[in-house]
C-alpha cells in the first residue's frame, strides 16, 4: 500500500478510530450516507441497508468487514474524496486531495461503474430527475420521492440497469438533453472494451480453442531493448539484506498422522434462494463434478472429507467456525474447497449474500484455532472474484531499510497468519469459467495435477496448474476468453501431500 494510505492517521488504536469516525460521521448529512452506500456496492448487503440509519451505522458495518481498520483507512479516504468531501480528507484525516487522486487512479476500490453512475447523479438538476424518471417509467408511488441513487438501485434490482447494458439509460439522458452525461457512457464503455472488460455474469458454457489456431492471428511483440529505468540503488548498502535460505534446505511439513486432517468442501449448486431475493445468480450446473474429483482425491490421500451443500452466508460462516473449534490436535493439516459464485475478495451463499473470504480463514489463525499452529491450512477458492480489470502501476524502488530484524532466538512465536496457502480459480477482479458437464477449468485442472504429481512440492504444482489454465483460450459468446488462477502463500515450510492411499 502506498506511503499516502497508510499514513500515520491509520496507526491509532481501537478507541482513537472510533471517536475519529464519530467526528466524520457527525459531518456528513442522509444524501452523503446513501452516496456512500450506493458506492460501496456489493459490499453492503440488501439486509444491511435496512439497517443502516447514518454514517455511524454504515462505518460500524464496514468495520465489521474489516474494510475499515485501526491500520488501514483507504476504503474510507475514497468514500470521502468520491463524495467531495475534501474538507473530512484534510482537516480529519490529514491527506491533501491531489495525493488521494493520484493514487486511487492508479488503484481504485471502488468500481468505476459505480463511479459513473454516482457522477451521472450529481450532473442532474431537480427536474431532470423527474423527466429520466418518466422516461424510465418509474413514476410510481414508490420512486415518486426517491433520490436519483435510489431510482438506479431500483433499476438494477428490475433488471432495466446493468454494466453491460447502459444504452437505454444513456439514450434517456439524450432524449433530456444530457448529451454530456450520456458522453460519460461512452467513455466508460470505450474505456472498458480498451481493458477488455468482461461482463459481470459470463455464462458457464463454454467452447475450449486451441492456442495454436489463436496464435496464427496474432503478432509477436519485438522484446523491448531500451535502457533500464527502474532506479537503482547507488550501493549494495543501501538495502537491507535478508538472512539467505537455500530452497533445497527448507523444512518439510510432516504429514504423518491418520487420518491427516479435514477437507472441507462447501458445495453451492442451487441458488434459488438467492433469485428470489433479486440477486441474478444461476444454479452452477456441474459443480457436482468438482465434489466428486475433490472427494476422491482427497480421500485417497487418507484426509475426512466432509461436503456440505448448499450453505448461505451465514452457514458458511458457521460451518467453518464449527471446523475451527474441533480438536486438531492428532491431525497434522486442514483442507477447505468453497465451490460457489463470488465477488472481489468473497464467496456467496446460495441466498446471495457476500461473505470475505478472509473472514472465512480468519477462524483457522493462530489465536483462534491453536491446535493447527505449525500445520499447513489450505483454502481452494473456486469462484468468481469480480469482473474489473487491473489498474496500471508504475514500478518504483522499494523504500530503503534503516533497521535490521532478528529471528526470536527460540521460535515459539509465530505470526498469527502464519502456515497458510490461499489458492483462487481467477485473479481478483475478474470471472471464472465452469462447463455445465464437465465441472470448472480450474478444479479440474487441479485434481488433474493433484493426480499426476504425487510427490512435489504444492506450491510447484499450483504454479504449474496457473501456467496450464492460463495457456488455454476458451469461446464464450463469440469472444476469446482466457483465466489467470493464483495463489497467496504464507507456508513457512515445502508442503508436499501425502500419496494416494498413503495411510
Amino acid at each position: 500500500m502506498s506511503d499516502l494510505l497508510s499514513s500515520t492517521v491509520d496507526a491509532m488504536n481501537l478507541a482513537d478510530m472510533n471517536k475519529l469516525l464519530f467526528e466524520i460521521s457527525e459531518d456528513l448529512d442522509k444524501a452523503e450516507t446513501l452516496a456512500m452506500i450506493f458506492l460501496c456496492e456489493k459490499r453492503v448487503t440488501a439486509q444491511e441497508k435496512e439497517n443502516i440509519k447514518d454514517a455511524k451505522t454504515l462505518f460500524l458495518c464496514l468495520k465489521k468487514k474489516d474494510l475499515i481498520c485501526c491500520n488501514d483507512l483507504s476504503f474510507l479516504k475514497e468514500l470521502l474524496y468520491r463524495i467531495g468531501r475534501n474538507d473530512l480528507l484534510r482537516d480529519k484525516l490529514g491527506v491533501r486531495t491531489e495525493e488521494i487522486k493520484r493514487i486511487i487512479e492508479v488503484s481504485p476500490q471502488i468500481s468505476p461503474y459505480r463511479i459513473l453512475l454516482y457522477d451521472i447523479s450529481q450532473g442532474l438538476s431537480k427536474k431532470e430527475v423527474e423527466d429520466l424518471k418518466y422516461l424510465l417509467d418509474l413514476s410510481t408511488a414508490k420512486t415518486e420521492n426517491a433520490s436519483i441513487l435510489e431510482i438506479f438501485l431500483e433499476l438494477e434490482k428490475v433488471g432495466k440497469l446493468h454494466p453491460d447494458d447502459l444504452q437505454k439509460l444513456k439514450h434517456d439522458l439524450e432524449t433530456i438533453g444530457c448529451k454530456n452525461l450520456s458522453r460519460n457512457i461512452e467513455d466508460y464503455e470505450r474505456i472498458s472494451e480498451a481493458d477488455n472488460h468482461r461482463p459481470e455474469n459470463l455464462p458457464d458454457l463454454f467452447e475450449k480453442i486451441s492456442v495454436q489456431e489463436e496464435q496464427v492471428n496474432c503478432t509477436a511483440q519485438e522484446p523491448f531493448n531500451g535502457e533500464q529505468r527502474t532506479p537503482q540503488p547507488e550501493t549494495e548498502s543501501d538495502y537491507c539484506q535478508p538472512q539467505q535460505h537455500s530452497h533445497m534446505n527448507l523444512e518439510t511439513y510432516h504429514l504423518e498422522k491418520n487420518p491427516h486432517g479435514w477437507c472441507v468442501v462447501i458445495n453451492n449448486y442451487d441458488f434459488k434462494e438467492a433469485r428470489s431475493q433479486d440477486c441474478k445468480y444461476t444454479d452452477r450446473e456441474g459443480t457436482a463434478k468438482d465434489a466428486e474429483e475433490i472427494t476422491r482425491i482427497f480421500n485417497a490421500r487418507g484426509y475426512i472429507t466432509e461436503e456440505h451443500r448448499d450453505l448461505t452466508a451465514a452457514n458458511i460462516q458457521k460451518t467453518l467456525e464449527m471446523y475451527s473449534k474441533k480438536d486438531h490436535a492428532e491431525k497434522d493439516s486442514f483442507v477447505c474447497f468453497i465451490l460457489s459464485h463470488g465477488g472481489v475478495g468473497t464467496v456467496c451463499g446460495c441466498d446471495g449474500e457476500e461473505v470475505e473470504i478472509k473472514r472465512l480463514t480468519k477462524y483457522f489463525n493462530g489465536q483462534h484455532c491453536r491446535s493447527l499452529i505449525n500445520k499447513p491450512k489450505i483454502f481452494f477458492i473456486q469462484a468468481c472474484q469480480g469482473k474489473e480489470s487491473h489498474p496500471k502501476v508504475d514500478m518504483d524502488m522499494d523504500t530503503v531499510c534503516t533497521s535490521f530484524y532478528e529471528p526470536d532466538a527460540n521460535g515459539s512465536h509465530l505470526p498469527l497468519e502464519a502456515d497458510f496457502l490461499t489458492a483462487f480459480a481467477t485473479v481478483e477482479d475478474y470471472t471464472s469459467l465452469r462447463h455445465r458437464e464437465n465441472g470448472s477449468i480450474y478444479i479440474q485442472q487441479l485434481c488433474k495435477a493433484l493426480t499426476t504429481y504425487t510427490n512435489q512440492d504444492l506450491i510447484d504444482i499450483l504454479t504449474s496448474v496457473n501456467s496450464d489454465v492460463a495457456n488455454m483460450l476458451f469461446r464464450l459468446w463469440r469472444k476469446n476468453v482466457t483465466q489467470m488462477p493464483s495463489f497467496k502463500s504464507e507456508l513457512r515450510k515445502k508442503l508436499i501431500l501425502p500419496p494416494p492411499n498413503a495411510m
